[in-house]
């Protein structure tokens, strides 16, 4: 959970925002647990310092950064999902040996798939988010 949302209970899309960097990073980290071995004060300490996760071995750096805008400290500096949409698009459209998601050397079975997946949750996500939130 986002630092707003663990100290006052505030939960905004860009709360949400900062739960799918958390996604991208386990998704890219093949399925491991965020601040493995922390117990549950100790991740709430770490959220509260800023101690952001490492970047998963042979993970993009523009994946990466993108992880970090969406923790970033200040709400409004978080990408927006329609931002996160625009972003993820324009890269699934690189070509193959550009693409962000050839990396993966030790999972050849990677392709666009991965972004297109994350492209379909955000178009699902600002399709039915409230009219409040557009």
């Amino acid at each position: 959970m986002s630092k707003e949302a663990i100290q006052y209970g505030r939960f905004s899309e860009a709360s949400d925002v900062w739960s799918f960097g958390v996604t991208l990073w386990e998704i890219y980290s093949y399925g491991r647990q965020p601040y493995e071995g922390y117990a549950h004060q100790d991740v709430i300490e770490l959220i509260s310092v800023r101690s952001l996760l490492e970047c998963p071995q042979n993970c993009p750096t523009n994946i990466y950064s993108l992880m970090v805008e969406c923790w970033h400290e200040h709400t409004e500096r978080r990408p927006t999902f329609s931002e996160l949409y625009s972003r993820l698009q324009t890269w699934s459209l690189t070509s193959p040996s550009q693409s962000v998601l050839s990396h993966q050397q030790n999972h050849p079975s990677s392709s666009h798939s991965g972004i297109l997946f994350y492209l379909h949750f955000l178009q699902y996500i600002i399709c039915h988010r409230p009219s409040a939130l557009t």
